[in-house]
């Protein structure tokens, strides 16, 4: 989970599995020095849900984990709204972002 300046807010054991990297080392860093995906630059789907209100499903691009290595995923990213935080704005914006492998890379972390 991300906040609106793409912070990395929940980070589950699934994100750990696939990227290398904890929820202690990712929680509050920047979201693409942690995914460090082949579309963190320039085409990044987090800045197209925040611009646009609309989620971005099956976005399919790769990402580098901790250790180097480069995996192709399918990422889906959208907006949500928690009434368990509010500040004098309303409830609290979040994003969310699924990664899964792509079929043909199914078994390469198990």
């Amino acid at each position: 989970m991300l906040d609106a300046d793409r912070k990395v807010t929940k980070f589950n054991a699934w994100a750990e599995k696939i990227t290398g990297f904890s929820s202690e080392d990712a929680v509050s860093h920047f979201c693409g020095d942690i995914l460090r995906g082949a579309l963190c630059s320039g085409c990044c789907p987090l800045e197209a849900v925040i611009d646009r209100s609309k989620p971005v499903v099956r976005a399919e691009t790769s990402l580098t984990t901790r250790s180097g290595n480069t995996i192709p995923v399918r990422m889906h990213t959208a907006q949500g709204y928690s009434t368990h935080r509010e500040d004098s704005w309303g409830p609290w914006k979040h994003f969310e972002t699924f990664l899964t492998n792509l079929p043909a890379n199914e078994n390469a972390l198990t």
